[in-house]
């Protein structure tokens, strides 16, 4: 099923694909094996009701046939036969004529299936018959075939063209068969007459047409046909041109052919007494037709089991989608970092169990959490302080240095300017021991830096502010742009001689504060650019980088990654430091681990 788990399906609908092709495939099974099992008790019902079909047939012949021996017993018994045999026609008056042609119209009316009864005296070529009286005027023809047939060693014969041979003078119905037996004499003991016992061929069709339920012949040991069931429907099936097209081997009782596009089942039985063989056939497919309405039932009754089970199966799918999609919608609240989820379920089962898992798991990570969030918190507290602590030193080292220098010119006016510009720019940078200072704040401390650096510097030095009113009551860090200004004097104006400018600017770019120092002094070489930037991302807190990276790094602890400073510089022509750190509607969005300020670390439990 790897091609099924390629597919974007959801797990509902792959149980829906694999539960209907397994029906499918049961279907499709029980249905082959249904056919074969109903085709082979069809085949085996039919055999059995042709057996006994052809028991009772053959009985019924056989009676038929005993009673024409009777017949036959009864007439070779006749005194006035026995003495017209021997030739002596003297012993013979005409009133026993009379009366034995009286015997023979009785004894044929007297049995149903007997139509006429012919009695043929070979000594003096005479025919005695019950339906037309005597007479010794035959043909030539008809006297060889009446002597051929006594001087043939058979005892008992059928014929079927009895009527055709002994001529159409009787003017009898063509559709008969007729029992010949010799007639011997009881004095000489020769045979010297012959009995002729005509049997109309619906006699024989009445008995093979008891049986309904299939098709019953009599054929020669040639499969002509002799005799059938369906009377003017002999050309069709297994019979063409009144004979049997399959072929019937010796000792083949039961045998399944199939004859067109159809199959049939064969069953066989030999009559003895007239050298015939008793066929039944019936076409196995059109009985297993008849059973198609069964199948269609059961068709219809396994849809309605599929249809209730396909049903059942979607109402439970259904109850089990709930279920899912409520744990997956806590999931996603989960997700978005609401730890406070509740699933309320009053089922004991193994969602249940699943869901109280579930929410012991999210109160466990919640605690975690909470735990490593006060770790982190209290760990870049520590680490933020210690930065700050790491700036202060770093300008002070700067202070003292230009108030030497100022003693050394003996600069002593200066010095006092100096003095009184550090005291104002350390009143506002200690900001009442707060770690976040307004921006107008922040322009206050930098003039008194500019005132600072103008001491040293004169009128090298000029600096231009340019912040936007809304910002002036925005908080940031204290000690973020003094470092930058104290850059672009060292690192750009001082190296180079001439007057120069720095340019202090303050926007507001969508939710962000975006502030640039930029100055026209000697720029920045290509290499080392590359350095500081290398620099910013090695996170480097000493060597002649360590301004810029311990502000970069103070931004990024505090407002998160995606904040910090990028430079811009062309050897020659001046730098640009771009500061961007996020406004007031940004600051409720930031993780909590990073603002150290959001959540005091004595919350922490």
């Amino acid at each position: 099923m790897k091609w099924l788990q390629k597919i974007k399906l959801t797990t509902i609908q792959r149980m829906f694909i694999l539960l209907g092709a397994l029906m499918l495939a049961i279907y499709i099974v029980f249905f082959a094996v249904f056919s074969y099992i109903y085709r082979q008790n069809i085949r085996h019902i039919a055999v059995t009701e042709m057996e006994s079909n052809l028991s009772r047939i053959d009985e019924y012949i056989g009676l038929m046939v005993r009673n024409t021996d009777n017949v036959s017993s009864i007439l070779m018994n006749n005194e006035f036969l026995q003495r017209y045999l021997i030739g002596n026609t003297a012993m013979v008056s005409t009133m026993e004529f009379r009366n034995f042609d009286t015997l023979l119209k009785n004894i044929t009316h007297s049995t149903d299936f007997i139509t006429s009864i012919d009695i043929y005296i070979s000594p003096h070529k005479m025919l005695f018959t019950s339906d037309l009286g005597a007479t010794s005027r035959l043909s030539e023809e008809t006297i060889d075939f009446l002597d051929e047939t006594i001087a043939s060693d058979d005892v008992f014969r059928i014929s079927s063209d009895y009527r055709e041979r002994v001529g159409p003078f009787l003017m009898r119905g063509k559709n008969s068969l007729t029992i010949l037996r010799p007639l011997f004499s009881m004095y000489t003991g020769e045979k010297n007459g012959l009995v002729a016992i005509n049997i109309d061929v619906r006699n024989f069709q009445r008995i093979l047409q008891t049986i309904q339920s299939s098709r019953n012949i009599i054929v020669d040991r040639d499969g002509r046909l002799m005799v059938d069931s369906l009377d003017g429907a002999r050309d069709n099936g297994p019979v063409v041109d009144n004979r049997l097209v399959v072929d019937i081997k010796a000792g083949e009782n039961v045998m399944f052919r199939r004859v067109g596009n159809q199959e049939y089942a064969f069953l066989m039985t030999e009559i003895d007494i007239a050298d015939w063989l008793l066929v039944s056939y019936t076409s196995t497919d059109m009985l297993i037709q008849k059973g198609m309405d069964l199948q269609s039932y059961l068709l219809v009754l396994i849809l309605v089991l599929v249809l209730f089970v396909a049903l059942t199966v979607v109402m439970v799918m259904r109850q089990f989608s709930k279920r899912v999609y409520t744990l997956v919608s806590m999931m996603e609240r989960v997700k978005g970092g609401d730890f406070d989820v509740v699933i309320k379920d009053g089922s004991r089962d193994e969602f249940s169990y699943l869901f109280t898992s579930f929410q012991s798991m999210v109160q466990h990570i919640d605690a975690l959490f909470n735990e490593i969030y006060c770790l982190e918190l209290m760990h870049k507290d520590a680490q933020l302080k210690l930065l700050q602590t790491q700036i202060n030193p770093h300008f002070i080292y700067n202070i003292f240095n230009n108030m030497s220098w100022l003693i050394q010119m003996k600069r002593i006016d200066e010095l006092d300017e100096l003095v009184d510009a550090v005291g104002l720019y350390y009143r506002l940078s200690l900001n009442d021991g707060k770690l976040l200072i307004s921006v107008s704040s922040v322009l206050e401390k930098l003039h008194s830096y500019i005132l600072i650096q103008q001491i040293r510097f004169r009128d090298r030095i000029k600096c231009e502010f340019d912040v936007d009113e809304d910002l002036q009551e925005e908080e940031i860090l204290n000690h973020l742009l003094q470092p930058l200004l104290e850059n672009a004097i060292t690192h750009g104006i001082e190296p180079v001689s001439g007057k120069h400018t720095i340019k202090v600017i303050g926007r507001r770019e969508v939710d962000d504060m975006v502030f640039t120092v930029s100055d026209d002094g000697r720029g920045i070489p290509p290499e080392r650019l590359e350095k500081i930037k290398e620099s910013f991302k090695a996170e480097q807190m000493q060597g002649e980088f360590f301004a810029l990276c311990n502000t970069n790094s103070r931004i990024k602890i505090y407002y998160g990654s995606k904040y910090g400073i990028t430079l811009k510089s062309t050897f020659g022509s001046g730098t640009t430091v771009v500061l961007r750190i996020p406004g007031k509607s940004q600051k409720g969005k930031r993780l909590p681990a990073k603002g150290v300020s959001d959540v005091p670390v004595d919350d922490c439990r």
